[in-house]
């Protein structure tokens, strides 16, 4: 989101994880909305869905939609968990080992006890 700040200046942080951008003196600022928003663009920020996001929200938004490509479950054996990352955004799932293992069905079709 864009917004005016208390000195006249126009601020902007993420609308999702509300990042913002930051120099040597502590976050930037603008002297116009268009300002700010040519310079976010520069930097990955778009408008997603009529929201204002930083370049890794907003990868990680248009990831989601597109549907995440995910790698491979690794099973971390002491914690009894899996994971997978996801190769284009990085975002990562976590699921019970047990739940990814494949059932089994007897001679009836019948899940194996």
């Amino acid at each position: 989101m864009v917004n005016e700040l208390e000195t006249g200046r126009v601020g902007a942080q993420c609308s999702h994880c509300h990042a913002a951008m930051v120099g040597p003196d502590g976050p930037l600022s603008w002297s116009s909305r268009t300002e700010a928003l040519h310079t976010l663009a520069g930097h990955g920020w778009a408008r997603v869905d009529g929201v204002l996001l930083c370049a890794r929200c907003a990868r990680t938004t248009e990831c989601a939609r597109l549907g995440h490509p995910f790698g491979s479950w690794v099973d971390d054996e002491p914690s009894g968990m899996a994971t997978r990352a996801c190769r284009g955004c990085g975002t990562v799932e976590h699921a019970p080992a047990y739940v990814r293992r494949p059932v089994r069905a007897g001679a009836s079709g019948a899940p194996a006890a």
